[in-house]
């Protein structure tokens, strides 16, 4: 649960109320690093385990740097603008570049390898609590990797 939650209020209901065993947050939806930081103390001191959806490229610098961080939702629709975005290796676990800052870099080669798609924009859903369905777990192993969850396309 989490997709679609914006403010601290709105983690903090789901929190109280036990309402999510994994908090799926969406980086750019919750505003960025400091938004992701407003809330994530707070899952921390009460254990619940928290996982970014999409993103990954970015996600995984902030789920580095949260201590209930459970799994990275990876998705390989960046790679063409990022040609040594982190890929999941044979255990299907990403590594965090070491270049400064995120440690991306934009491909600057063909413009026919940039991706471009019409984003849909949807309305914010109402809010509601239900409890998630059952969620294998897949830990952190060590804390440069996260272990990576592969979207089927």
């Amino acid at each position: 649960m989490g997709e679609w939650l914006y403010t601290f209020a709105d983690f903090k209901e789901v929190i109280d109320r036990q309402a999510c065993d994994v908090l799926v947050v969406d980086l750019p939806r919750v505003g960025g690093f400091t938004g992701w930081n407003k809330w994530r103390p707070y899952a921390g001191q009460r254990g619940v385990r928290v996982a970014n959806h999409l993103v990954s490229e970015i996600s995984l610098h902030a789920m580095l740097a949260t201590p209930t961080a459970w799994l990275v939702e990876y998705s390989p629709s960046a790679a063409a603008l990022f040609p040594h975005m982190p890929i999941p290796d044979a255990h299907g676990e990403l590594t965090a570049p070491q270049a400064p800052g995120l440690g991306l870099a934009f491909n600057e080669g063909n413009p026919e390898t940039r991706p471009v798609r019409r984003m849909e924009t949807r309305a914010r859903p109402r809010r509601f609590l239900t409890p998630p369905a059952a969620v294998a777990h897949i830990g952190v192993r060590e804390p440069t990797r996260v272990n990576a969850h592969h979207e089927r396309t």
